[in-house]
């Protein structure tokens, strides 16, 4: 079991937790899985500290098409309605830019009133 639970969670997979999902859905908590991945990978430079940039197609092939546009735009509405997530858009062509709020993250997993 031990062995199965070590080969699931190496990086060909997404972590998505069963709380988050539960309370704010299948696309909040996936698209979440998604930033998280990419945060330690895509980090912007200074001015835009914390922010990673993911762009919709990129979102829907990571998810392997589960994130169609309209589901992604689900999944980011309830992110930043319970304050999980920060977005800005920015350049030409425009790039979204998502920062994670982990101490929001820590207080919604945590609380019994999300």
């Amino acid at each position: 079991m031990i062995l199965a639970k070590n080969t699931i969670g190496t990086d060909a997979f997404f972590m998505i937790n069963k709380r988050l999902t539960r309370e704010l859905g299948l696309e909040a908590a996936m698209f979440l899985a998604i930033l998280a991945d990419a945060e330690s990978i895509f980090k912007d430079g200074d001015v835009n500290a914390g922010f990673v940039f993911q762009t919709q197609p990129t979102v829907e092939a990571m998810s392997m098409g589960v994130l169609t546009r309209r589901r992604q735009d689900m999944g980011i509405k309830a992110l930043i309605e319970h304050g999980i997530i920060e977005q800005k858009n920015m350049g030409l062509p425009m790039r979204r830019y998502f920062r994670i709020n982990n101490k929001r993250l820590v207080e919604v997993l945590t609380n019994d009133n999300v």
